[in-house]
């Protein structure tokens, strides 16, 4: 019993460590985009407030819909790299979840500037996350599609790389498309 325990410990660690040492550097390379571009936050301090939170919202839906491709995939209800019912079922929730989830982050992110004294359009704040959530989440969505599809194709649990990769890439896939939609609304 306790060789059994032993070994699926050093599995999971064997298939999450080049995972982690990826988002290590995933997530460096977010923040030195987001400390690139200080100088547009500053201007906008709304920004500031919203940025934490978005960039958690397109990785932790995608970690969701990751978990659920992992668990149907060990079920044998998803198979890799097959569209089904199932499937496509799990893809609608996460984009429901997703628009609500930055639809409600844009309303937070208006309140808590004008509770600081720092307002920005209640139209631009929910135009922003919206659209900036809407991109990350089909990009993110797509990334733990695939992601959870090869980790199990490869003999690997998606559990114990869909999850960390949809949490850091989350975080640069969210930055990237917050600042693109910021670029394209001239914020």
């Amino acid at each position: 019993m306790n060789g059994d325990i032993t070994c699926h410990w050093k599995n999971i660690l064997r298939q999450s460590l080049p995972i982690l040492v990826l988002a290590l550097f995933i997530s460096t390379c977010s923040g030195v985009i987001i400390g690139s571009n200080e100088e547009k936050l500053l201007m906008v301090p709304a920004l500031a407030l919203l940025i934490p939170a978005f960039i958690n919202m397109g990785g932790d839906t995608a970690s969701i819909l990751g978990s659920r491709l992992g668990s149907a995939l060990h079920l044998g209800t998803v198979r890799p790299f097959e569209l089904s019912s199932d499937l496509l079922e799990d893809i609608a929730a996460t984009i429901i979840l997703a628009v609500l989830s930055f639809t409600f982050l844009g309303f937070a992110t208006y309140a808590f500037s004008v509770m600081i004294n720092v307002p920005m359009a209640l139209a631009k704040i929910l135009t922003l996350t919206i659209l900036a959530g809407t991109l990350s989440a089909a990009i993110m969505i797509g990334l733990a599609v695939v992601s959870a599809f090869i980790s199990y194709s490869r003999g690997l649990d998606p559990d114990n790389v869909v999850t960390p990769l949809m949490s850091t890439g989350g975080d640069i896939v969210g930055i990237l498309s917050l600042f693109l939609t910021i670029k394209l609304l001239g914020i």
